[in-house]
C-alpha cells in the first residue's frame, strides 16, 4: 500500500477576521489525474537491540517548509525494520519523517528526482538522542493533549547590548501530546505557544541547555490556555467537484501571514461528512488550503 494526492490542492483568498465572525469557506476539489512521476520508498530501521515494535510506525512526507503532504503506516513485514512507499509524487525538495510511540522520530531532508528514490530512516531510543528538549503539551482547562497546536523554541541572544529572543525551531504537537525538539547549540531557551487558537498560560521559564546530555530541565511541561471567550471561526465542507459528495479525511490547513511569508498555524482532517472547523480565531488575515491524500495498491 502507498499514498498519493488524490485531489489537487485548492485554497481560498485571504480571509479577514473581525470580532466573532463566523466565516464559511467550502471547497470543491478536482481529482488529480493519473501520474507516473516519482516514487519514494525505503525502510524504517529499528534501534540496535530492538527486535520488535508493536505500535504503528507512521512515515510522513512534508514540503521543505514543513507543510504536511502525505503519511502512510509502514508495513512490518521485515526483520528489524518496516517498509514504506509513496507513489506519484512530484520531483523537488521534501522532508521525510518516521515516528512511533516510545522512540525518537527520524527526519531527513531529501531531493526527489524523476523515477525511483530510496531513503532509509533509523529510529533512535530517547536515551541515545543527545541534545533533545522533550515534554508534554496540554490544554490547561481540560488536561487533554494539545493536538495539532504548535510550540516554538526561542533562544535568548544579546544584540547591540539588548537581550532578544529569536525562533530556532517549531514543532506540531502529535496525538499523544508529547513533543521532542532537537537542540544543536548550548544556550538559554524558552518554549512558547504560537497558535492563534491557544496561548501559553505560563510560558516556560528560561532554561540553560548545554547540548551535551539529558538533564532534568529537558523534560519541560507546557500548559496551553484556550481562550474562554467565544471568538471567530472559519468552517466549511470539502466536496468532490464532480459528484458533489463530501470528502472525509481531507487535509485542511490554516495559514497566517507573518514576517512577509505564509506560516502554517494549524491543520486538521475533515470528518465523515467532509466538515472542518477552525475555532477561537483572533482578528487577523487567514488563508485556508485543502487537499486529499489517499491510500491505494
Amino acid at each position: 500500500m502507498a499514498e498519493r494526492d488524490l485531489y489537487i490542492l485548492d485554497y481560498t483568498d485571504w480571509i479577514t477576521i473581525k470580532g466573532s465572525e463566523q466565516k464559511v469557506e467550502d471547497f470543491a476539489l478536482v481529482e488529480t489525474p493519473a501520474m507516473n512521476q516519482s516514487s519514494l520508498s525505503g525502510n524504517v530501521i529499528y534501534p540496535d537491540g530492538v527486535t520488535e515494535i508493536t505500535t504503528p510506525i507512521i512515515v510522513s512526507l512534508f514540503s521543505e517548509d514543513y507543510v504536511p503532504i502525505a503519511h502512510v503506516e509502514a508495513e512490518k513485514s521485515l526483520t528489524l525494520s518496516a517498509h514504506y512507499e509513496f507513489l506519484d509524487i512530484a520531483a523537488g525538495n521534501f522532508i521525510v519523517a518516521a515516528s512511533t510511540t516510545g522512540y525518537q522520530s527520524a527526519f531527513q531532508e531529501i531531493t526527489i528526482v524523476i523515477g525511483e528514490n530510496t531513503v532509509n530512516l533509523e529510529l533512535n531510543e530517547y536515551a541515545q538522542e543527545i541534545g533533545t528538549i522533550y515534554g508534554f503539551a496540554y490544554v490547561y482547562q481540560t488536561g487533554t493533549p494539545a493536538v495539532g497546536k504548535t510550540l516554538r523554541l526561542m533562544k535568548e541572544i544579546i544584540e547591540s547590548g539588548e537581550t532578544k529572543r529569536v525562533e530556532v525551531s517549531r514543532v506540531l504537537i502529535p496525538a499523544d501530546g508529547e513533543y521532542h525538539i532537537r537542540v544543536l547549540e548550548a544556550g538559554t531557551y524558552y518554549l512558547e505557544g504560537i497558535n492563534i487558537y491557544s496561548e501559553v498560560k505560563n510560558p516556560t521559564t528560561a532554561f540553560v541547555f548545554t547540548g551535551e546530555s539529558f538533564q532534568s530541565f529537558d523534560n519541560t511541561t507546557v500548559e496551553l490556555y484556550q481562550h474562554p471567550e467565544p471568538l471567530a471561526t472559519i468552517s466549511g465542507i470539502v466536496k468532490d467537484s464532480t459528484t458533489q459528495l463530501p470528502i472525509a479525511g481531507a487535509t485542511v490547513l490554516l495559514y497566517v501571514y507573518e514576517n512577509e511569508e505564509e506560516i502554517l498555524d494549524q491543520w486538521q482532517y475533515t470528518d465523515s461528512k467532509g466538515r472542518y472547523v477552525f475555532s477561537n480565531l483572533v482578528e487577523r488575515d487567514y488563508l485556508v488550503k485543502s487537499k486529499v491524500v489517499g491510500t491505494y495498491s
